[in-house]
């Protein structure tokens, strides 16, 4: 009988790698890393609480712990440091509506996979539409406290004249995390959210019950249609968006850099394809030509390009070595 020539064995481990993030969502929706947060716990203990069966909860745990989440000790299982800092609801940088977010796109490419692909399903639209729910808005912000906000607040915060400034816009600032933290670093400042109509309410409500409505609004704005009047602000911060964008740059950049007064700031946030991490970054790639965008990565030099053809002077870009974000901020002449 012939044998295989070819190992199987990586094609095996993707498909238990899918199994694996399937058993993780559950139980972050079972709460079963918050019932280990106080752990050691045994099996017997932890499915008595839960009201599950011991073997199947044996197998669970063992699984978690062939990834790194779950640890074994002589007196039971307790969740490992990561797992504390991203599936523990009580962590700051929680990501379990981040997960629920991520997993919600995979299962539209699933469902529609062939549709995609023929171009017969707007996903972009069903996308955009959700937008301003609630569980949207938390996945976003949630992923953002992974080191973009932090990187990105630092990068604004450390430009020449920040502590002078006095407007910002948030172009599809939708949860306004960024927002909120700039206005953290600069007691004078004061924002604007500029996201689709129907965002609007939505982020306005999150503003208010972060106690920020007195120096931050949302405000109605399309950077397909909508223009921003001259010289009106001091700095305009864009995270994730100009990917929808790609092939009308200059364009965009120009409106941009007439909505600055003279010597203000345009800031970008985006993936940068130089920036290593290649899985992540062709899987994200995947799901954008999927939902109908050209890309989800500008390259240093489209924007510097752009920047430059748009009037902008000062380019200058940052990208951590190894790290899938990059910065790019560029200023309109004093």
């Amino acid at each position: 009988m012939k044998k295989p020539q070819a190992d199987f064995t990586p094609i095996e481990k993707m498909l238990m790698v899918g199994v694996a993030f399937r058993v993780v969502l559950q139980s972050i929706r079972l709460g079963l890393f918050d019932a280990l947060a106080a752990g050691p716990v045994s099996v017997e203990a932890l499915a008595s609480r839960q009201g599950y069966q011991p073997k199947p909860v044996q197998a669970l745990l063992d699984l978690l712990e062939t990834y790194d989440l779950v640890e074994r000790g002589p007196d039971g299982y307790r969740n490992t440091a990561k797992t504390k800092e991203f599936l523990e609801s009580a962590s700051p940088f929680y990501q379990g509506k981040s997960l629920e977010m991520s997993s919600r796109f995979g299962e539209i490419v699933d469902n529609d996979f062939e549709a995609l692909l023929r171009g017969e399903c707007d996903m972009r639209s069903r996308t955009d539409s959700n937008w301003n729910s609630r569980d949207s808005m938390d996945g976003t912000a949630q992923y953002s406290f992974l080191g973009g906000l932090q990187d990105m607040v630092a990068f604004v915060a450390a430009l020449p004249n920040f502590q002078d400034m006095r407007l910002m816009g948030d172009i599809g600032g939708n949860h306004g995390e960024y927002s909120m933290a700039l206005l953290d670093q600069n007691p004078d400042l004061a924002g604007e959210i500029l996201d689709l109509p129907h965002v609007v309410p939505a982020s306005n409500e999150r503003i208010a019950a972060r106690g920020y409505a007195h120096r931050l609004r949302a405000e109605a704005f399309d950077l397909r249609a909508t223009p921003l009047e001259a010289d009106q602000y001091d700095l305009l911060i864009a995270s994730h968006v100009l990917y929808g964008f790609v092939d009308e740059l200059p364009d965009i950049f120009t409106m941009l850099h007439n909505a600055l007064r003279p010597g203000g700031w345009l800031a970008t946030h985006h993936l940068d394809p130089e920036g290593g991490a290649r899985e992540i970054r062709n899987g994200v790639e995947f799901i954008t030509r999927m939902a109908g965008y050209r890309t989800h990565h500008i390259s240093r030099d489209q924007l510097r390009n752009a920047f430059e053809r748009a009037g902008f002077v000062d380019v200058s870009f940052k990208s951590e070595e190894g790290c899938r974000r990059g910065l790019l901020a560029a200023g309109r002449k004093a």
